[in-house]
């Protein structure tokens, strides 16, 4: 067994399992980090280096995504920081099975005051597909109106999203589920709209949530997602 203070996760990737401990700092300050220790397979410690951010993400190849405020950062096992990362502008990354990194963004409505509630509804959603050195590929990024959700992939690269958007001055909302092929084109019968009356589920009840939760897809391809 490998011992360490504090430990907060185990995170299997190809080169074996990192042990994420000690925590430093916090997300609000923008000064939260964690040390790494990257175990091999045959449970000697390889390497360890303390991590800046929150992490997010992790690469097929064992690539660690963090998030820190605007910025996305890539780590390689030895701790260093990857070349063209990082990514400023951005909240959120994600990766589909291939590697490809996604980053999206939220704007939100400006706000008065303290609110308990978090930001609110998003009003627009921006996502980029972009390459392990950060470089947008083609057709991306895109602007999605509305609140969209985290993407997720299914087993042939599509990237699908739930939405929804308030009209100007309404109180009701037109949910959506979407679907984007490689270069963040529409495919071919998406978007599927719900009925009127539905809402798309929220991850947090009770606190407003920025987007609807994500769908989820089968090994088949099939994708799920409840309202």
């Amino acid at each position: 067994p490998y011992h360490a203070a504090a430990v907060e996760d185990v995170l299997p990737v190809p080169q074996g399992v990192y042990v994420e401990s000690e925590p430093s700092g916090s997300a609000m300050c923008g000064d939260e980090s964690h040390v790494m220790t990257l175990i091999g397979t045959a449970g000697m410690v390889q390497s360890t280096w303390r991590l800046q951010g929150e992490i997010a993400a992790v690469g097929p190849d064992g690539t660690l995504y963090t998030r820190q405020g605007d910025s996305i950062l890539a780590y390689g096992s030895d701790g260093a920081v990857k070349p063209g990362w990082p990514a400023t502008g951005w909240s959120n990354v994600s990766v589909d099975p291939s590697g490809r990194v996604y980053l999206s963004w939220w704007k939100f409505r400006e706000i008065t005051g303290i609110s308990m509630e978090g930001p609110g509804e998003a009003l627009e959603t921006r996502l980029a597909a972009v390459d392990q050195s950060g470089r947008p590929y083609a057709g991306w990024p895109i602007t999605i109106e509305g609140a969209a959700s985290e993407p997720v992939f299914g087993p042939d690269g599509t990237v699908y999203m739930t939405r929804e958007v308030y009209a100007s001055g309404s109180g009701t909302a037109t949910d959506s589920v979407l679907a984007l092929d490689a270069s963040g084109k529409p495919k071919p019968g998406w978007p599927i709209s719900l009925p009127a009356q539905d809402s798309l589920l929220r991850s947090i009840p009770g606190v407003s949530a920025p987007a609807p939760d994500p769908p989820q897809v089968g090994s088949d391809g099939t994708v799920y997602f409840g309202a």
